[in-house]
C-alpha cells in the first residue's frame, strides 16, 4: 500500500480524504490498483479509528492524481 493524500475534509469533524494504492501479485504479475474517498474516524481511548468509509476505486488515473494541490 501506498498512501498520496491524507488530509482533514473541510467542514467534516474526524473526517479525512484519501488517497492511496495497492499492488497484488497475480500469478506473478503486478496488478495496481488505486482508490479516493473519505473515512469517518471516532476517537476512542485517545486514539482515532476508522468508523466509516466512502472509498471508490480510480481506473487509469493521470499523472497529475498523484499530486495533491496546496490549498
Amino acid at each position: 500500500m501506498q498512501i498520496y493524500v491524507v488530509k482533514k475534509e473541510p467542514g467534516k469533524k474526524e473526517t479525512v480524504f484519501i488517497k492511496f494504492s495497492t499492488k497484488n501479485w497475480n500469478n506473478g504479475e503486478a496488478d495496481f490498483h488505486y482508490y479516493e474517498g473519505t473515512w469517518a474516524t471516532v476517537k476512542e481511548e485517545g486514539v482515532y479509528k476508522m468508523l466509516r468509509s466512502n472509498i471508490k476505486e480510480v481506473m487509469e488515473p493521470s499523472w497529475e492524481w498523484f499530486y495533491e494541490d496546496e490549498e
